[in-house]
């Protein structure tokens, strides 16, 4: 799958790290104080979105009064300890990032998730040398499935398209990684069950775990 690249961009949440249960614990911490009952499967309903964009949904869904970006900032309080020290790391994730260093592949990183918990918690694993680039979807302005994220990672390596491939596990993610014309690897998560068959019929690739791109 990776033979011949020379970079290989990485989604975060669900892709190298075991963290989509997180987002139903935030709801749990942030609207049952507020008394707002979390609608069955609302999680799904938010596929792509950046952090921000997310924030700015929960603002008109839940007709909040703070702002969004006040939203943002509650977030991270609650959610940034639980990432630092609830979160592993998806099956050899972290013996796979440093052993494909070694090799000289250069790493990316593409995430919709918040740069400062996702470089604390890199940080904290000591992978965070391993990336050439980080990017968030707020960062570049758009979210999967647009191609920006992915285009914005693969502008500081100078490389080309064909040189790249991508990780990812949600189907926005896929889509994402085609619009942008390089060659992805979706790699399963019972999160997204649903949306498996599509998620297979887009992907170059599909594989139950990351070990299967250790060699």
């Amino acid at each position: 799958m990776i033979t011949g690249k020379k970079a290989i961009i990485f989604d975060f949440d669900g892709t190298l790290v075991d963290s989509l249960w997180v987002w139903d614990r935030l709801d749990e911490l942030y609207l049952t104080p507020r008394g707002i009952e979390i609608p069955k499967d609302f999680q799904q309903n938010l596929g792509g979105m950046s952090i921000k964009e997310t924030a700015s949904y929960y603002k008109e869904y839940f007709d909040l009064s703070d702002d969004p970006s006040e939203i943002l900032a509650e977030w991270r309080n609650l959610i940034h300890e639980i990432y630092i020290k609830s979160i592993p790391f998806k099956d050899s994730g972290k013996d796979l990032l440093l052993n494909l260093y070694d090799k000289g592949y250069l790493l990316g990183l593409g995430t919709s998730n918040d740069r400062t918990i996702v470089e604390d918690y890199l940080a904290l694993h000591g992978v965070k040398d391993c990336f050439s680039s980080i990017h968030t979807t707020s960062e570049v302005g758009k979210s999967k499935p647009y191609p920006d994220i992915f285009l914005r990672v693969l502008s500081d390596f100078s490389l080309e398209k064909e040189d790249c491939i991508v990780i990812e596990d949600t189907y926005e993610g896929v889509m994402a990684a085609k619009n942008a014309g390089m060659k992805v690897v979706a790699i399963k998560d019972p999160y997204h069950f649903t949306r498996t068959d599509d998620i297979a019929r887009e992907a170059d690739f599909l594989i139950e775990s990351l070990s299967e791109l250790a060699y």
